[in-house]
């Protein structure tokens, strides 16, 4: 059957590296070599059996090779895989967060299949998002609440902290924020009563005031980085190998990138109509 020989040649993480980079865009082999940082007589190989297995195809450009996955190449094995899936006995709420991570994984695989075209792992990449945002966001309440303070207090603690001089203006804190200039007056406020913040005219423009962390604050954040108060989150990232976190966190800020040009676009879109 067409999808064993699929199966067999993305069993290889090597190879479904080199698969997944040519799904976003044809490349030649130098560059997948320089890109995987493997030999390029390997790359070529696993190139041999994405080929072999009907995954990609090529094209000669003088005496290189470009290299672009196959459209459509995956529909038979997420056929096949959906077909599975269908017999899969569902999986029911309140199970560990590992059973709900594979049932993300099926209900992308049912996705594709209900929406012929579509990649199941746009789907999976978003689930995924949403629901580790969740606990992502329930850990900064519970650490913040500890302190007696919310989460979006504690992050703009962290926010001051993590600048040179440890000291911002309201208008930088709306922007790093992403918070409204009365939901930052507001945290402002309470977190200066709290005697966590200071606020200063500045010397040069007496209009404009700067927000510095107290003693107090510094200490409050000490804390919770000795005794690891972070989330799961940051546990789980300290799992990952050096190149693993790096690779991650590349990724992320390129989709990072890539949302925020999309959201751009479709407020511009939106004052043209």
């Amino acid at each position: 059957m067409a999808y064993d020989e699929k199966l067999r040649a993305l069993a290889d993480s090597s190879r479904r590296a080199l698969y997944e980079s040519l799904a976003r865009e044809p490349a030649y082999t130098a560059t997948l070599a320089e890109e995987s940082r493997l030999s390029q007589p390997a790359v070529s190989q696993h190139l041999k059996v994405l080929l072999e297995a009907g995954l990609v195809s090529l094209q000669r450009d003088g005496r290189r090779t470009l290299y672009a996955a196959r459209p459509g190449a995956l529909d038979e094995l997420v056929s096949y895989l959906g077909g599975l899936t269908a017999a899969t006995p569902s999986i029911e709420p309140g199970l560990p967060h590992a059973f709900e991570a594979d049932a993300i994984a099926l209900a992308a695989l049912r996705w594709a299949r209900e929406w012929p075209g579509q990649d199941p792992n746009v789907y999976a990449v978003t689930q995924r998002l949403l629901l580790m945002g969740r606990h992502v966001e329930r850990a900064l309440k519970e650490t913040a609440e500890r302190h007696g303070l919310q989460g979006s207090e504690l992050l703009l603690l962290d926010a001051i902290n993590l600048t040179p001089g440890h000291s911002l203006t309201p208008s930088q804190l709306q922007m790093r924020l992403g918070l409204t200039k009365g939901a930052v007056t507001k945290l402002m406020n309470n977190l200066e009563r709290l005697g966590l913040i200071c606020r200063s005219a500045s010397q040069q423009d007496r209009r404009i005031s700067h927000v510095a962390l107290t003693t107090k604050a510094q200490g409050t954040l000490k804390t919770i980085l000795d005794h690891h108060e972070y989330g799961a989150d940051h546990a789980a990232a300290k799992r990952l190998t050096a190149n693993g976190l790096t690779q991650l966190a590349h990724l992320l800020q390129h989709f990072h990138g890539l949302m925020e040009e999309e959201l751009a676009r479709r407020a511009a879109s939106d004052k043209s109509e």
